[in-house]
């Protein structure tokens, strides 16, 4: 299951991603982010499987009142309790992974990703996943589009040449999706 599509047009989305920099601005600030991965799952020294910055928020009313009725169309009636806005800088990339079955996420269903930069904003970076046919997608950067995927779908963000490349990631769980349709 792969779909992509825009959902949110070039201002919404530079509102949203403000909201959310406005609303958690009283925590620290997009922290340094790496993650490592060894046999131990241990962080391995001068090993990096993914190098950005984030900033960890939780779905507060103004923001679930601004994404969740966009997200209804894909039967999603909730949302996890917390995501993340990501900002790639030049040589940031997060190497080829999948986003379940480690135990402490291993619930994660779906992966959902919003671009919240427009795409001339910067080079490099690009989001690619392969469906299970092994297929590669190169996700559509234009600003607002949203990316809906199996979280046990391998999938990459390329290094980050130039600019900055900001994105909303959250990873969905059965309990959020509409349970009197078919999941999508």
């Amino acid at each position: 299951m792969f779909k992509q599509e825009i959902i949110f047009n070039k201002l919404e989305a530079k509102k949203f991603k403000k909201q959310i920099e406005t609303d958690f601005s009283h925590k620290e600030y997009y922290k340094s982010t790496t993650v490592g991965v060894s046999k131990n799952k241990v962080a391995s020294k001068g090993y990096s499987s993914r190098n950005s910055y984030n900033i960890s928020f939780n779905f507060n009313e103004n923001l679930t009142n601004i994404l969740l009725p966009k997200l209804k169309k894909y039967n999603i009636n909730s949302l996890p309790p917390y995501g993340q806005l990501l900002r790639y800088s030049e040589g940031h990339f997060f190497k080829p992974h999948r986003d379940n079955g480690v135990d402490e996420i291993s619930h994660r269903f779906r992966t959902l990703i919003i671009q919240l930069s427009e795409s001339n904003d910067y080079t490099g970076g690009k989001l690619s996943v392969w469906t299970p046919s092994g297929n590669k997608v190169i996700s559509d950067s234009t600003i607002g589009n949203l990316i809906l995927f199996n979280s046990n779908y391998l999938h990459e963000v390329s290094m980050l040449k130039t600019g900055i490349r900001y994105a909303m990631v959250m990873w969905l769980t059965h309990d959020n999706f509409n349970k009197t349709t078919t999941l999508i």
